[in-house]
């Protein structure tokens, strides 16, 4: 090995990847351009080929064959030359490894097979999905490290990105009856989806809407909102505006938008209410030294004064402005989207002889009962097992026992228990998964490694300068968000809710040179 070899592989920070590119390897080489494909293949989450061959799952994210590959030839590699794991991904571990032993005991609860499935096939097939899960936070901790890495991997983030944007504004011309239509399905179900578009929602190459709007949430508008604050880009130097993530910003708002995912305007809608109170305070502030300079009444006011009404003046404005833009969204969604426009249009007197809950009334109106019958039967779930759970994937083994009566003229929830074709319940939430399948225990240690990412992230995003900051604030914008989007999907497998925390759990203060290996 020649002394700049030597050096480069010295001078690696936490990382599978050598700093200096002329020590890499053709392993390293293979373990990067696997990082790049994977970044590529994001916007895909279920590709129909690949269901194929690994039983019809819905879930398939192609992704997982590029994070595969940099699990067994990095980070198997390097763990085996005394590699060391960051700390804020311990409670992450510990988690799943609590997950595994609860999903261990679950055949022990004396489940029957429900619905053509077993309790060791459920168990398996949960386990499984959380171990893509970490395979992706694992990619995203140990490979993109260097500045040099971190900006290429968000330049190809982008260029995975534009297609499916591109896909995704197209869509709209499918809504009416016209001969593309049927092409476009054709494209669709060949390359992206087991399932022909909606033909009033764009679901970019997700398997439907809700799917990409979950993306969208998670990872591309945090990643591009993040940009534009801090006035940092993938693509040009510092100090120019960011004007290609400004762009990608306002486009990825705007199918958003035309996904129509009640879940994805809620929970971006809560990152942006976060912002309006944070830009809101300080923008308030900043402009006490401007009125000063200005007018001679508030020069003879006191500047502590000022300084104390100015911030809550702020936020006061910023959220009437972001009010008005939710019922701006919600105006125009009426209009797209027959379940919006029933917000305005609400019966809640019920039908005469029949006693229901008013949230359910109103659940059935605007088309969530199901979502809300999963919940509550999750949760009934958790109260029969609080400590350890049932185990990854078993939770739709009791629902059949514990679903309201209540919600019993829901086709969906027919299908759940068994009276009609349907496929296995789940909770339709990660919140209500982890507490009916890990238990309060494993609830409390997911939701420690989310405050410890939290806290990561945070503490990123005011020390650190360039990329690395964009990544602390957008991994902050993405758990915020997740807050949300975790009521409305249950899936470990999908990458979306693990790269953003993943990459800042791999710039959390990095170990000493000498002891890291290549």
């Amino acid at each position: 090995m020649t002394q700049s070899q030597q050096a480069g592989r010295r001078l690696t920070p936490r990382s599978v990847l050598p700093f200096d590119r002329s020590a890499w390897s053709l392993r390293h080489k293979v373990v990067w351009y696997a990082w790049l494909a994977m970044l590529v293949l994001l916007p895909i989450t279920s590709q129909p080929h690949l269901a194929d061959l690994i039983g019809g799952r819905p879930v398939n994210p192609p992704s997982l064959i590029p994070a595969a590959v940099i699990l067994l030839v990095g980070m198997i590699p390097y763990w085996l030359r005394g590699g060391g794991i960051p700390k804020p991904a311990l409670p992450l571990l510990l988690f799943a490894a609590f997950a595994v032993l609860a999903s261990a005991l679950s055949p022990w609860l004396g489940l029957h097979p429900f619905q053509d499935a077993d309790v060791v096939g459920r168990t398996v097939r949960g386990v499984a999905t959380l171990g893509i899960g970490l395979s992706f936070y694992l990619a995203a901790m140990y490979v993109p490290l260097q500045e040099d890495l971190r900006r290429v991997s968000l330049r190809v983030i982008v260029y995975g990105a534009v297609p499916a944007l591109l896909w995704a504004t197209i869509q709209p011309l499918q809504f009416p009856a016209v001969p593309l239509r049927d092409t476009m399905d054709a494209i669709h179900e060949f390359l992206f989806s087991p399932r022909p578009l909606f033909r009033d929602r764009v679901t970019g190459m997700a398997v439907e809407p809700s799917w990409f709007a979950d993306q969208l949430v998670l990872f591309y508008l945090p990643l591009w909102t993040a940009s534009v604050l801090r006035r940092t880009s993938a693509f040009g130097a510092g100090g120019r505006w960011p004007w290609v993530e400004t762009i990608l910003l306002g486009w990825g708002t705007a199918m958003l938008l035309l996904s129509s995912s009640r879940s994805g305007y809620a929970a971006w809608g809560a990152v942006l209410l976060c912002l309006a109170l944070v830009l809101g305070w300080k923008a308030g502030r900043g402009l006490v030294p401007w009125l000063q300079k200005k007018s001679p009444h508030f020069r003879r006011a006191s500047p502590l004064g000022l300084q104390r009404a100015a911030g809550p003046a702020g936020v006061a404005v910023s959220l009437g402005l972001l009010a008005v833009a939710a019922l701006s969204v919600i105006l125009i969604s009426s209009r797209l989207d027959r379940r919006m426009d029933r917000l305005f249009h609400l019966e809640l007197a019920g039908e005469p002889g029949i006693q229901q809950p008013t949230w359910l009334m109103v659940a059935k109106q605007l088309e969530y009962a199901e979502r809300v019958t999963y919940w509550v039967a999750a949760g009934r779930v958790f109260a029969l097992h609080p400590v350890l759970g049932v185990g990854l994937g078993n939770s739709g083994f009791f629902f059949a026992k514990v679903i309201p009566a209540t919600s019993y003229d829901l086709l969906d929830v027919l299908g759940a228990v068994g009276q009609l074709p349907g496929p296995f319940p789940n909770p339709k939430s990660l919140w209500f998964r982890l507490l009916a399948e890990t238990g309060l225990v494993g609830f409390v240690v997911f939701l420690t490694w989310l405050t410890v990412a939290f806290a990561c992230a945070w503490a990123i995003t005011r020390r650190s300068r360039g990329l690395a900051g964009v990544i602390g604030l957008a991994t902050v914008l993405c758990l915020i968000a997740l807050v949300v989007e975790g009521l409305s999907l249950d899936t470990f497998a999908l990458p979306y809710l693990w790269l953003l925390p993943g990459m800042t759990a791999g710039l959390w203060k990095p170990a000493s040179p000498e002891a890291v290996p290549a």
